[in-house]
């Protein structure tokens, strides 16, 4: 039987696979991206909110997440459709070693796929309009996360601690946008 983890990046790969399909991406770095970013860990803790004005999930399941639908993220803000940026992503390729600069970045998920893309040697810096997105992008509270061999279980603070390092081994720099005076 499998873990509750093995279970979940069971779900991430054929979530992959489904997004860069409907994307019409045969781009093998865009399929390992989505492959590797956990998607549940941006979205916060469930139940989640599907689009921005439909229900709720049944359950805190993180494997619920793993569909091509845009999430809730605030008001009637979502996380966009994953195909559709996978597309925009295969029409920009984004190489190893490139600085990318992303506004609207909601709670930072395509922005960590932007980091898988450009890299070590890359650089991505992001800005998100609404404060709240853009604080909580750098710090998410809920279930459990895995990174590739680092695996971690338990609470809002494994979850917060596993996103930050994920953040910050990728160099991503979450900014709020200046506000108009």
């Amino acid at each position: 039987m499998l873990d509750s983890m093995d279970r979940i990046v069971d779900f991430q790969h054929v979530f992959a696979q489904m997004v860069v399909a409907r994307a019409g991406s045969e781009a093998p770095e865009i399929l390992a991206a989505f492959s590797r970013v956990p998607r549940h860990v941006f979205l916060g803790p469930g139940p989640w909110q599907v689009s921005e004005r439909g229900g709720r999930t049944p359950s805190d399941d993180p494997a619920l997440v793993y569909q091509d639908v845009g999430m809730g993220l605030s008001g009637s803000i979502t996380t966009g459709l994953p195909s559709l940026h996978a597309r925009n992503l295969d029409a920009c390729r984004p190489r190893p070693g490139e600085r990318v600069v992303q506004v609207g970045a909601g709670s930072g998920y395509f922005t960590a796929i932007l980091a898988e893309l450009v890299g070590d040697a890359g650089r991505v810096v992001a800005y998100e309009v609404e404060a709240d997105l853009a604080t909580r992008a750098q710090a998410e509270e809920g279930g459990m996360v895995t990174r590739g061999a680092n695996r971690m279980f338990g609470g809002s603070k494994a979850l917060q601690d596993a996103k930050e390092k994920f953040l910050r081994e990728r160099r991503i720099n979450l900014l709020p946008l200046p506000t108009r005076r």
